[in-house]
């Protein structure tokens, strides 16, 4: 179940940077979700390969042909800065819209409807925003204390897997599966986009922090090498615990 949650949010997130792109007249090559080899696709009359990877895990959109030096180049800095937040922010119309489906569970029935639509739009924006530095601090927690965070870390293995997740959506919705999928898209976009937003390296995130700090050329070398190093050990250590954990659980 979360494979498929998965692919909605993934493919959401790189829409919403192929979205910014083609407005600003950018050609994008390849949209892919899904990582690895191609298992289908098939190419739009503007050239754009749209495809489905083997990897469940992650996707991209690559701007510009393969000889292009920076097709972002003739853009302005708000253009490209709303080019990369376009993935996050689709997240937060996704979660926005899993929140709003919600509602016909009736767990806001007591309010009228324009109430329970203005009660969850603004709560999912709030805890999308709060997520960002929550996201920010969880990432801290790793380095500072990596052993006492195994048990709060879930990777590839572990979103794929789905126990967690789907048994938290279950207990709270019972057999309702249209509903324990919508709190699972909720839960992981949020997560998706949340993360992105981090100032590391080849994030989104990272890719505004280096937009708005452009002008200062010896920070952002440090910040390049530093924060890079920084995703690299992070990614490791996620997946060093997932593989841990799916050795050593029950």
């Amino acid at each position: 179940m979360n494979i498929f949650c998965l692919l909605v949010i993934v493919s959401a997130h790189e829409y919403g940077h192929y979205y910014f792109a083609s407005k600003y007249g950018v050609f994008v090559q390849n949209f892919s979700v899904g990582l690895g080899w191609e298992i289908f696709g098939f190419t739009n009359k503007k050239g754009t390969r749209f495809s489905f990877r083997a990897i469940p895990f992650g996707g991209y959109v690559q701007f510009g042909n393969e000889d292009s030096e920076d097709p972002l180049k003739f853009l302005t800095k708000w253009q490209r800065i709303k080019i990369y937040f376009g993935g996050p922010l689709a997240n937060l119309l996704l979660c926005i819209l899993a929140a709003l489906l919600l509602t016909t569970s009736g767990f806001l029935s007591e309010f009228p409807w324009y109430l329970q639509l203005l009660m969850v739009t603004i709560g999912t924006v709030a805890v999308f925003i709060f997520a960002v530095p929550a996201t920010v601090y969880a990432v801290f927690k790793i380095f500072t204390s990596p052993v006492k965070s195994m048990e709060n870390v879930s990777g590839p293995i572990g979103i794929i897997s789905g126990q967690s997740s789907e048994a938290a959506a279950s207990s709270s919705l019972g057999d309702s599966l249209p509903l324990e999928l919508l709190v699972i898209i909720w839960t992981l976009s949020l997560a998706v986009g949340s993360f992105n937003l981090i100032p590391l390296s080849i994030l989104d995130g990272g890719q505004i922090f280096k937009e708005v700090f452009s002008k200062h050329t010896t920070l952002i070398k440090i910040w390049r090498w530093s924060s890079g190093a920084l995703l690299m050990t992070l990614f490791v250590y996620v997946f060093g615990t997932d593989i841990f954990k799916f050795f050593t659980r029950d």
